[in-house]
């Protein structure tokens, strides 16, 4: 396990080490371009042309290019071809990186729910998800690895809902994820923000996510191309919801509570931190500062 651990690493920087070099090799493509436009445009048009003709075709778009809305599309159960992914007999550290557009994203997805729902047929839905909810794509070493954290008070049957639709979603987009459920014990008033933040400190601690995806349990994707990956900038991903006729939210109230509701105001305890199946589940208490306890620099 130590063994496997040290590969996973490994190959974690080396793709890294890839997209930073890539990343500095364009920077200083444009640059050149950008300082040779004034003597030569024709020759800059080229370099432009050269830069965009190997653009995916329609339906190959590539990561926040996508459009969600698709007119005519059919919808698709999110489990439809999940029996796909499987173990391939090869090491781990033989396996290619995944493709930068999954070949398991669909499109619309169909937020159904069957009858008589429990924990038990969700994880037999999920066979490939381990204990803690964490998930590697098994066929494939994949680039992207996100944390979801899902501030969590007593909604049980939403969590259960929540989990069978979010991990097949996850795994159609081949991403290496672990969801954390944040619990408040119930002697103050349900505190979202705050327990974020504890979710994404405690996540942190974990793993070397390069990504955090705070998450309400109530709220499901209705788009597998809605993909759960960070860009350089931090995004408010559901911007439209049914309940709300898919029209943005209203966010005044931010500018009110920012000051006392992040990383500089987070004191809490750790009660317990669990890994049943599908999940990691994480019980604080957000009342009073811990013994000792230390915030992030």
């Amino acid at each position: 396990m130590h063994r496997k651990t040290e590969l996973r690493m490994e190959r974690r920087m080396a793709q890294q080490r890839e997209l930073l070099l890539l990343f500095l090799g364009v920077q200083l493509l444009l640059m050149g371009a950008l300082l040779f436009q004034n003597h030569c445009h024709h020759g800059f048009t080229s370099f432009l042309h050269f830069l965009i003709q190997d653009r995916p075709k329609v339906g190959e778009e590539l990561p926040f290019l996508v459009q969600i809305s698709s007119p005519g599309v059919p919808y698709q159960d999110v489990y439809t071809n999940l029996s796909q992914i499987h173990p391939v007999n090869i090491g781990e550290e033989d396996l290619l990186n995944c493709p930068i557009v999954s070949p398991y994203l669909h499109g619309p997805l169909k937020v159904m729910m069957p009858d008589n729902l429990t924990m038990e047929k969700v994880i037999k839905k999920n066979p490939l998800v381990k204990l803690g909810g964490e998930y590697w794509p098994p066929d494939c070493w994949t680039q992207h690895h996100t944390a979801i954290v899902v501030p969590h008070y007593g909604q049980a049957q939403h969590l259960q809902h929540f989990l069978f639709h979010l991990h097949p979603f996850l795994q159609r987009q081949q991403l290496h994820y672990d969801i954390y459920v944040v619990n408040q014990v119930k002697n103050t008033a349900f505190n979202r923000g705050r327990l974020r933040n504890v979710g994404f400190w405690e996540a942190m601690k974990e793993e070397y996510w390069d990504c955090i995806f705070f998450h309400d349990v109530d709220l499901l994707p209705e788009d597998d191309r809605n993909l759960y990956i960070c860009d350089t900038f931090p995004a408010h991903v559901s911007v439209a919801i049914d309940k709300f006729n898919y029209k943005p939210h209203f966010l005044s109230q931010i500018r009110h509570t920012w000051q006392h509701d992040g990383i500089n105001s987070l004191d809490y305890r750790l009660l317990s931190k669990e890994r049943p199946p599908l999940y990691t589940t994480l019980t604080v208490d957000i009342s009073f500062p811990a013994p000792g306890a230390s915030r992030p620099s």
